[in-house]
């Protein structure tokens, strides 16, 4: 069986993602694609915009076998931890043959050949960055400056992290073979959809804004039917202009999930890192949490007592030496309390959902993995102390995350050990 990976998001799923399932499995002719995906976390530093099983249901109806989650603990790093957790994971199988991955450079040669670079760093290139670091300058920034003749790879999102997958496979000396295909459309943070393609941020905010104001018509012009094997109904309610550029059958369930739910943002989290402000004893606690150095500990620590809000607290304790990102993964971590990153590659994985072909996937994983695939809760019992540790601390995430959301609806959360496996 040839096996192709994809490590995604899917935040929300749209037509750009299905044109990636649909040409990873072409150029490499797969026989099976695995989904290595985020869970309720995003690398960004937010909350998703819909829970990780909504989502994974999502990619197998549009082209995906295998789901697989990728530990918040693991998403919630810089580019290149979480490139080289997932990485790691995908590695750990032993029966993956390619990752497939998108970018706006679309050139695989000019992406390893950076890579390489980056890998085999001149004692020269590393003292241009500390330099350019000790002049506040933001890392990827200083890094730019520091190969100015991959410049402009480097300042593209979906590049940047490709060429940390690349890195990722050659530290380790994986034999999982990369594959890029060239980005469409709008630009990764392009906040206006067009009518073929959208990125994913202007979903998300259209999504948003529509959901918590009552309004969901912008997401289906389709009139009533039934929704895969849930059998949810959908109402009609739009004109064909509102239609927004995501695949039909994710259209009708993602308008099912907004009239159930409330979608929740990183300021409903606001609450919770208010109470975690609040506990510091001194700036040295925040040391404790991946992403802070000292001089944002001490900004942090500092303003704590003008904390208002998620979004309003990051805006202000911004600098150019932290790109918002990095604030905002810093600040979910602390709410969250998900303290030192350790150990550095996930000890576990656990299914979210799969085919008929995903199944058979799944047992030829099962034959080759160095480690546990997990598929039910009664499993846990093979895990290691440190990886039943990370497993439990994964369900406690996912648990804050359907506390937040349902408590918008006012409605009592369910536990997430009650959601089965998604079979399509």
């Amino acid at each position: 069986m040839k096996i192709t990976a994809v490590i995604a998001e899917f935040n929300p799923f749209h037509n750009g993602h299905k044109y990636l399932l649909e040409e990873c499995r072409i150029r490499t002719q797969a026989d099976a694609v695995l989904v290595l995906m985020s869970g309720d976390y995003v690398e960004r530093g937010a909350p998703a915009v819909a829970d990780g099983y909504f989502r994974a249901r999502t990619a197998l109806l549009q082209g995906a076998d295998l789901v697989l989650f990728l530990p918040s603990r693991f998403v919630l790093r810089s580019a290149e931890g979480y490139a080289f957790a997932a990485v790691s994971l995908l590695d750990s199988l032993g029966c993956v043959d390619s990752l497939v991955f998108g970018s706006e450079c679309g050139d695989i040669s000019l992406l390893r050949e950076c890579a390489l670079s980056l890998s085999e760093e001149t004692d020269l290139r590393k003292e241009i960055l500390r330099k350019n670091l000790r002049e506040g300058l933001s890392f990827p920034k200083a890094r730019a400056l520091a190969y100015p003749e991959y410049a402009s790879l480097l300042d593209s999102p979906n590049n940047i992290l490709g060429i940390e997958y690349l890195k990722a496979l050659y530290s380790m000396r994986s034999a999982i073979e990369p594959c890029t295909v060239k980005r469409i459309g709008p630009s990764h943070n392009d906040t206006t959809p067009g009518k073929e393609y959208a990125s994913a941020s202007a979903i998300r905010n259209l999504l948003t804004e529509k959901s918590n104001d009552g309004q969901k018509s912008i997401l289906s012009p389709i009139p009533h039917r039934v929704c895969s094997e849930e059998a949810i109904s959908v109402p009609h309610c739009v004109s064909s202009e509102e239609l927004l550029p995501i695949p039909e059958v994710c259209r009708e369930a993602l308008l099912a999930y907004c009239k159930e739910h409330r979608l929740i943002t990183s300021d409903d989290f606001s609450h919770l890192l208010g109470i975690r402000l609040m506990e510091l004893g001194s700036r040295e606690d925040l040391l404790l949490y991946p992403d802070v150095d000292r001089d944002l500990a001490g900004t942090i620590f500092s303003n704590r007592f003008a904390f208002t809000g998620f979004t309003a607290y990051a805006d202000l304790i911004k600098s150019k030496a932290y790109t918002m990102t990095r604030i905002h993964r810093a600040l979910l971590r602390i709410a969250l309390d998900l303290r030192a990153d350790s150990p550095a590659c996930p000890l576990f994985a656990r299914a979210a959902g799969f085919t008929a072909q995903g199944a058979r996937l799944l047992a030829e994983i099962k034959k080759h993995s160095t480690i546990p695939i997990l598929t039910k809760n009664s499993e846990t019992e093979i895990l290691t102390k440190e990886a039943r540790r990370l497993y439990d601390e994964e369900i406690r995430l996912a648990n804050i995350y359907r506390l937040i959301r349902e408590g918008k609806s006012g409605r009592a959360p369910q536990n997430v050990l009650k959601t089965g496996l998604i079979r399509v």
